[in-house]
This record gives structure tokens, C-alpha cells and sequence, in this order.
């Protein structure tokens, strides 16, 4: 399919945030998020980049996976990427398991590339990730930026969900 990445630069000239959405093409909850602050902001400032979507072929496709059935979560070339397919429940109650690749080899997919490219050239100090359902926060070095999500959007270790309009006024947008 091919669709572009899209990104938002801020009008300062240093990105120290990167803030994305989107890897999983069938999350739109961080997408639905990040449109409406962009929406209610008149220009991107405090060093924000924004993608809306990592995965936009996913997103028009409803998949977890991109284009070429790969879960783009999983395609980084890390110590510990593996070949062998994924499994995962759409929701924690879900009794039922799909199977998804994971790329033909570590960082094969276009979104992947792209994305680790970015990275490099922004040298941003903070990248986030927006997924869903399952509404955590994973800051496993418990930065401030982590603290103060998890404060302001309620989301708590029995599973609330994110409150869009807590987390549009924490970015800085009207809700």
C-alpha cells in the first residue's frame, strides 16, 4: 500500500519530545488522542514531534500488522528480537490468541526504517509510544514525563482507561 509517514515538526528548532501513535494499526485510541491536540493547539511548541500513525496501512487495513503482516512493535532490530511469529489477545480477558510475524529480519519493514532514521536525526531526549487497550504506562527508569502521565490520566494498575480529556489538557490543548 505504501502510505506516507507523516510527521509534525514543532516551530522550535530543537525536538526534545517524540510523540507517536499508532504502531498497531487496529489502536486507534493514542491517534483519536494526538489529533485532537494537534487540533487545538495553533502551532506545534515545547519541542513536541508528532506522528499520528506509525502504521497508517495498518490503520486503513484494521490490522495490528502493516501492509506486509508485520507487528511493527516488534521488527526493532533489539537484543532480543526473534523470527518466530507472535502471539497476543486483543483485550487481557480475551481467551482467544492471534499470530502475528514479526518481520522478515530486524528492521526490515519501511515504518521501522524510517522511524529508527528519524530518532537518529532528532536526538529527542523523550520518545513515547501511545498503544491500546490495555491502558499502562511501561517507564521502566519511572521518568517525571511517566509519573506525571500516569497522575493526570488515571491510568492505575487495575486498568483505567486513559481520560482523553485529562491527557489533551496535559499536553496543553483545550479539551
Amino acid at each position: 500500500m505504501g502510505c506516507p509517514l507523516e510527521v509534525y515538526f514543532p516551530t522550535s528548532e530543537k525536538v526534545t519530545h517524540l510523540i507517536m501513535a499508532g504502531f498497531h494499526g487496529a489502536e486507534l485510541d493514542g491517534t483519536v488522542v494526538l489529533s485532537r491536540a494537534l487540533r487545538a493547539f495553533d502551532s506545534i511548541s515545547n519541542g513536541m514531534a508528532i506522528i499520528l500513525t506509525m502504521n497508517p496501512d495498518g490503520v486503513l487495513l484494521g490490522s495490528r500488522a502493516n501492509a506486509n503482516g508485520a507487528d511493527l512493535n516488534r521488527n526493532f532490530p533489539t537484543a532480543n528480537w526473534q523470527a518466530e511469529p507472535v502471539s497476543y489477545r486483543w483485550t487481557l480477558d480475551d481467551p482467544e490468541r492471534v499470530t502475528i510475524r514479526t518481520g522478515s529480519k530486524p528492521g526490515s519493514e519501511p515504518e521501522t526504517q524510517s522511524l529508527i532514521k528519524l530518532i537518529d536525526e532528532l536526538q529527542s531526549t523523550i520518545v513515547v509510544s501511545l498503544h491500546g487497550p490495555l491502558a499502562c504506562i511501561d517507564d521502566p527508569t519511572e521518568t517525571s514525563l511517566g509519573k506525571t502521565l500516569t497522575t493526570h490520566t488515571t491510568i492505575t494498575s487495575d486498568r483505567h482507561r486513559v481520560s482523553h480529556t485529562r491527557l489533551l489538557r496535559l499536553l496543553g490543548g483545550r479539551a
